[in-house]
């Protein structure tokens, strides 16, 4: 396994993490990508080998994921109610390419005989990068129990990423920064909801190949919410929906007291967030 010797001089000696940057190599190093993870530093890079990885991962730190490319490293979650990859920046710097993500199958659900209702399984966006510098590039993203895509609470950009028949919304944007850029993206066969919504955030978004098979195309909602579709076709442009004080001209509304709105219904959704998860 890699290690690392540094090696002090007399005095104090400063350096950047990135200076002792380490590849770990998936299964070369580590039999599991999630043992790659713990181990990993900031500033590292997890390389995944070509091949299929019966696991769900979460990452809490500055690093990068790369895999061999799409349909060549292949993360299959079989924990259908919990992401197949979450990164979290921690407020850094966090990365991944070259992947596909797919959510197993789910099992027979048992049946309540007391109940007319069908059973209802608990569902998870299949990928979600959220907290820092987010990069996403190159991945596709395939029957997710939930939405495809969740990006979130940070500065991102996110290009070349295909979400095939996820079972909610497509990509779900929520709270990025100025400065995000969104191009590439190909949602097909949504089962549910929509290809594209965004809540509260601010993102440019260029070059969309969306199919609008479920709920509709693309949902705009927030008053804090500062989005634009530079060269967007007119076709697609009529089928943005903007909801809730967002704005087709891309400007953050302001309350009557002069500070940006505040949707109902926020707080209670950033709570839910954090507890389920311990993200942000």
């Amino acid at each position: 396994m890699p290690s690392r010797f540094i090696l002090l001089a007399c005095g104090v000696i400063s350096f950047s993490a990135a200076a002792f940057a380490e590849t770990l190599r998936v299964p070369q190093d580590y039999t599991l990508i999630q043992r790659a993870a713990w181990a990993a530093a900031p500033g590292d890079t997890i390389q995944i080998a070509e091949g299929t990885y019966f696991e769900n991962v979460v990452v809490t730190k500055s690093i990068t994921v790369k895999g061999a490319g799409i349909g060549k490293t292949i993360l299959a979650g079989k924990d259908r109610a919990s992401p197949v990859l979450a990164l979290n920046g921690k407020g850094g710097a966090i990365a991944g390419s070259d992947f596909t993500i797919r959510h197993e199958p789910a099992p027979q659900l048992p049946v309540d005989p007391n109940s007319t209702e069908p059973p209802v399984e608990d569902m998870s966006e299949g990928l979600s990068i959220f907290s820092g510098d987010l990069s996403l590039k190159n991945v596709e993203v395939r029957n997710s129990s939930g939405q495809g895509v969740w990006v979130a609470a940070g500065k991102a950009v996110v290009d070349r990423v295909t979400i095939v028949a996820p079972g909610s919304t497509g990509l779900h944007v929520y709270e990025t920064l100025p400065g995000t850029t969104i191009s590439n993206i190909t949602v097909q066969d949504a089962q549910g909801g929509y290809d594209l919504t965004a809540y509260q955030a601010a993102a440019v978004f260029k070059n969309l190949m969306l199919t609008g098979k479920a709920m509709g195309f693309i949902q705009i909602e927030g008053s804090k919410s500062a989005v634009t579709f530079p060269g967007i076709d007119a076709d697609l442009k009529a089928r943005i929906e903007w909801l809730d004080g967002a704005s087709p001209d891309g400007v953050p509304q302001k309350t009557a007291e002069g500070g940006e709105g505040q949707d109902e219904g926020e707080y209670a959704y950033t709570y839910l967030f954090d507890a389920q998860f311990g993200y942000l």
